[in-house]
C-alpha cells in the first residue's frame, strides 16, 4: 500500500471520528434534563477547527501531496481526535478545572502554566515544518539561547492577545495558525529557493505567488509535525476562559458601570495590560540589536542554516535590522567627490584600456556615427555547469554559447550575488551599475527603495536619443517592474499582459525564442537606435514539472551522486539550457543578417539552487569555504556585435574561443559601453578605474588582477587566521587568499574601499 493511500485512510478515519463525536455529544445532551440543547457556539467553533484541519489533510493526501511515515502520521491523527473530544466536552473540562483550582491564585497559576505550554508548542509549530535540527542533541545545545529568545517573543504575543481578549484563549490562539503559516512558508521557500525567507521576500510576495505554479507543494514529515504541535497548542488555548462565576459577576458590574457611563475596571485592566505587553513585544523586537546584543549571526550564502540554528524569529529580526545600507567607515561627501574625480582622471588617462587608448578612441568615433542598437538578454538561470568537472557525467555545456561566438568583443565568467532566485538583484546591478556587496545581503532594491532619479543605462541611452524598451514575458507587477522600469528610464514595457498572450511556451513559461521574435519585430519597425532589455522566463524553476518534450530530454547521471530526484531535476534544467542555447544560435544568426549595427549582451542571472547539492557532492563541503561559495555565485556572459567594432582586434583564424575576461554584473554595462565606444558617465569611468585592480566583486568577496579571491566584510567568517593561500586549478575552483598580503591584493582592497565610497555617494544617498 502506497504512503499516499495510508495517509489518506488515516486522515479520513480521524475526520470521520470527529464527526461521530459530535453525533455522540448531541445524543448525550438529548438524554440530559435539558435535552435537545445544542452545544455552545464556542464549543462547536473549537471542534470545527480540528475537523477542518483533518478535512484539509484528507483532501491534500488524496491528491498525492502528503509524503510522511506512519511514525509522523499516527501522532497527528491521535492528537487531532483527542483535541476534538476535548473541544466537544470543553464545558465539562473547564468546570472540572474550576473545581480543582477554586481560588483566584490557583486559576491564575493554571492559566499561566497553560499559556507557557501553549507558547512552547506554538514555537515548535513554527520551527517543525522546516527545521530538521529540532530534537537533535548537539544542535539543540547550540540553539538553546536563541530558542529561549524565540519562545519569549511567542509568549509575549500570546499574553498580549490573551489579555486583550479578556483572558479567553480564543484570541491568544491566533498566534498558532500564524506561526504555522510562517513555518510552512519557510519550508517551501527552502525547498524551492534553497534559502530562507528574508524581509524583502515579504514585500515581494506577489511576485512569488505569480511564479509559484510550477512548484510541488507536498507536505512531508516536518509540516505534518508542525500541524501536530499546532493541534496541541490549540487544545491548551481551548480550555482558557475566566471562571463562570467571574464572568457572571463581571457582566453584572458591566451593566451597572455602563449605566453610569464608566468602563468596567476588569475590562480596562485587561486591555491596559494587553497593550502594555504589545508595547513590550515591539520594544523587544526593535530596541536590542539581535546581531550585537544577542549574537545572532546570519550566513547569507546559506541562510537556511542560520535559521535552523538560531530559530526563525531571531534570524528574521536580525536580517530586518540589517536592512539599512551602511555608511562606509570614515565616509565624507567632499572626499567622495574628490575620489571620483581622481578615478575619472585615471580612466581617461589610461592608454591601455581606458579613455586614451587607441581602441576606445576609434570605437568612440565609430559609435557616434553608427549609434548601434544595444540588446541585453538577461537569460533566466542560464549557466554552463560543465565547469563543475563536467558534473562528473561528461556534460560539456551549451555548445553554441561556448564555441559559436568566437568573434565576441568579450566573453567569460560573470559573478553576481544571487543563487536560485533573486533575479531582480542581478537585473538591478546591471541596469544601475551598483553592487549588492555595498547594499547588503537579504535586500531587494526593487522592493525596498524608490529608484526615481537613480542613474541607469536605460536613462543614459535614452538621453542620447535611444528608444528604450523593456520586456519580460510574465506579469508586469513582478518585482514592481511596472513601477520601476519607467523610473529607470524605459519608455515601453512589453509584458505578459500586452505582448506575450499567445506566445510559444517552453517549460516554465514563454520561450526564449518568442522573446527574440519580439526583439526582431522591434528592430523591423524602427530605424531609430534602440536599447532593448529582455528578461526571459523559460528556464525558471522548479525543475520537477516533467514537461520537457521527449526529444529534448537528457539523462546525465553524475558519478557518486545517489539522488534520483535530484538528477531528474538536474536533467530537466540542463534540457532547458540546451533549448536556450539553440534559441540563442538562431537569434544570433538572424542578427548577423541584419543590415544595421547591433550589439548583443547575453548572460545568465544566477545558477539554479539545485547546484548547491552537486557542488557539495562533487567538491566536498570541506574545501575552502569562499571557494565553495563563489563557485555557485557565477554564470557566464558574452558581449557580441554583428559589425566590426573599430579598435577591436579581430579574432585569429581558427580561434575557437575568445579570450576569457571575468567580471561581475555591476561592471557589465560600463564594460559594454566602453567596448562599443559609447560616452560614459563619471560614475562608470570611476567604476572601470576600480575594475583595473578589482575586476570582480559580489556579495561575498572580491577578486584581484591575478584572479585571487578575498573575503569582504559580509564573509569574514569564510576565512580564518590559520588559513593560507589556497591554490586551485580551473577544475577545483577559485583561488583564495584570506590574508591579502600581495601588492595585487592590497590594490584590490583599496579599489574595494573606493568603490564602496563611490556607490554610497551615487546610490545610497539618493534613496535613504
Amino acid at each position: 500500500m502506497s504512503a499516499s493511500i495510508i495517509s489518506t485512510v488515516l486522515f479520513a478515519l480521524s475526520f470521520a471520528c470527529l464527526l461521530g463525536l459530535l453525533v455522540r455529544r448531541r445524543d448525550r445532551m438529548a438524554g440530559e434534563p435539558n435535552g435537545g440543547k445544542k452545544p455552545p457556539a464556542s464549543t462547536l467553533a473549537w471542534w470545527l477547527t480540528f475537523v477542518l484541519v483533518q478535512a484539509f489533510l484528507t483532501v491534500w493526501s488524496a491528491l498525492g501531496l502528503v509524503d510522511a511515515g506512519t511514525d509522523v502520521l499516527l501522532p497527528e491523527v491521535v492528537f487531532a481526535v483527542a483535541a476534538g473530544t476535548l473541544a466537544l466536552w470543553r464545558e465539562s473540562t473547564i468546570a472540572w478545572l474550576d473545581q480543582t483550582f477554586p481560588s483566584q491564585a490557583g486559576r491564575a497559576l493554571l492559566h499561566a502554566l497553560l499559556l507557557v505550554l501553549a507558547a512552547l508548542l506554538t514555537d515548535l509549530t513554527l520551527e517543525a515544518p522546516f527545521n530538521d535540527w529540532i530534537g537533535a542533541t548537539a544542535p539543540f545545545a547550540l540553539m538553546a539561547r536563541y530558542w529561549l529568545i524565540e519562545c519569549g517573543l511567542v509568549l509575549l504575543a500570546a499574553l498580549a492577545f490573551y489579555f486583550l481578549g479578556q483572558r479567553h484563549g480564543a484570541v491568544a490562539a491566533i498566534t498558532v495558525p500564524v506561526a504555522y503559516l510562517i513555518g510552512l512558508a519557510e519550508y517551501f521557500v527552502q525547498v524551492f529557493k534553497g534559502a530562507a525567507i528574508l524581509p524583502s521576500d515579504v514585500l515581494s510576495a506577489g511576485t512569488a505567488a505569480a511564479v509559484s505554479g510550477g512548484y510541488d507543494y507536498t507536505l512531508t514529515a516536518g509540516p505534518i509535525r508542525g500541524i501536530t504541535y499546532a493541534i496541541l497548542a490549540l487544545a491548551c488555548y481551548a480550555v482558557l476562559r475566566p471562571q463562570e462565576s467571574e464572568t457572571v459577576e463581571a457582566a453584572k458590574k458591566t451593566t451597572a458601570h455602563m449605566a453610569k457611563g464608566h468602563s468596567p475596571r476588569a475590562l480596562v485592566a485587561n486591555l491596559g495590560l494587553g497593550l502594555a505587553l504589545l508595547a513590550c513585544l515591539v520594544i523587544s523586537v526593535t530596541v536590542p540589536s539581535y546581531i550585537n546584543d544577542f549574537g545572532v549571526k546570519i550566513e547569507y550564502w546559506y541562510s537556511q542554516d542560520s535559521y535552523r540554528r538560531q530559530g526563525f524569529l531571531p534570524s528574521f529580526i536580525a536580517v530586518a535590522q540589517d536592512l539599512p545600507i551602511p555608511m562606509p567607515e570614515g565616509y565624507d561627501d567632499q572626499r567622495a567627490d574628490q575620489l571620483e574625480g581622481r578615478l575619472v582622471e585615471a580612466w581617461e588617462a589610461d592608454t591601455t584600456d581606458g579613455g586614451s587608448s587607441s581602441s576606445y578612441q576609434a570605437a568612440h568615433r565609430q559609435f557616434a556615427q553608427e549609434k548601434p542598437t544595444i540588446i541585453v538578454v538577461q537569460n533566466e538561470t542560464f549557466s554552463d555547469l560543465s565547469l563543475m568537472k563536467g558534473l562528473k557525467a561528461g556534460y560539456e555545456g551549451p555548445q553554441f554559447f561556448k564555441h559559436g561566438l568566437s568573434d565576441a568583443l568579450a566573453q567569460g565568467d560573470l559573478y553576481m550575488s544571487a543563487l536560485g532566485g533573486g533575479t531582480c538583484n542581478t537585473e538591478f546591478s546591471f541596469l544601475t551599475g551598483n553592487s549588492m556587496s555595498f547594499i547588503g545581503a537579504g535586500k531587494y532594491p526593487y522592493t525596498l527603495y524608490d529608484l526615481e532619479g537613480v542613474p541607469s543605462i536605460a536613462q543614459q541611452l535614452r538621453d542620447q536619443g535611444y528608444k528604450t524598451t523593456a520586456m519580460h514575458p510574465n506579469l508586469p507587477t513582478n518585482w514592481n517592474r511596472n513601477i520601476l522600469y519607467p523610473e529607470l528610464g524605459f519608455q515601453d514595457f512589453l509584458s505578459l499582459d500586452n505582448a506575450f498572450q499567445d506566445a510559444e511556451e517552453y517549460h516554465a513559461g514563454v520561450s526564449d525564442a518568442a522573446t527574440y521574435e519580439q526583439v526582431l519585430d522591434l528592430l523591423a519597425t524602427s530605424d531609430q537606435p534602440q536599447f532593448i532589455w529582455d528578461v526571459t522566463m523559460q528556464n525558471h524553476s522548479g525543475y520537477d514539472i516533467g514537461n520537457i518534450p521527449s526529444e529534448d530530454q537528457l539523462d546525465y547521471q553524475p558519478a557518486g551522486v545517489d539522488s534520483p530526484d535530484g538528477n531528474a531535476q538536474l536533467n530537466e534544467y540542463l534540457a532547458c539550457i540546451q533549448k536556450s542555447d539553440e534559441a540563442l544560435e538562431d537569434f544570433v544568426g538572424k542578427l548577423r543578417e541584419l543590415d544595421r549595427p547591433v550589439i548583443l549582451v547575453f548572460y545568465g542571472d544566477h545558477q539554479p539552487s539545485v547546484t548547491e547539492d552537486y557542488n557539495d557532492a562533487i567538491f566536498g563541503k570541506d574545501e575552502y569555504p569562499l571557494t565553495h561559495v563563489e563557485r555557485l555565485y557565477h554564470t557566464q556572459y558574452v558581449v557580441w556585435a554583428n559589425y566590426p567594432v573599430a579598435g577591436v582586434k579581430p579574432s585569429q583564424e581558427g580561434q575557437e574561443d575568445p579570450d576569457g575576461r571575468a567580471t561581475s554584473v555591476n561592471y557589465l554595462a560600463a564594460l559594454t559601453l566602453s567596448l562599443a565606444g559609447a560616452d560614459l558617465t563619471p560614475y562608470q569611468k570611476a567604476q572601470l578605474a576600480c575594475g583595473k585592480d578589482m575586476p570582480v566583486v559580489n556579495l561575498y568577496g572580491y577578486q584581484d588582477v591575478d584572479g585571487v579571491w578575498h573575503p569582504n566584510s559580509v564573509s569574514t567568517d569564510l576565512a580564518s587566521s590559520e588559513s593560507t593561500t589556497v591554490a586551485a586549478d580551473q577544475q577545483s575552483g577559485p583561488i583564495v587568499d584570506p590574508h591579502g598580503n600581495s601588492p595585487q591584493a592590497q590594490a584590490a582592497k583599496q579599489a574595494y574601499e573606493d568603490l564602496a565610497w563611490l556607490q554610497y555617494r551615487n546610490f545610497a544617498k539618493r534613496i535613504q
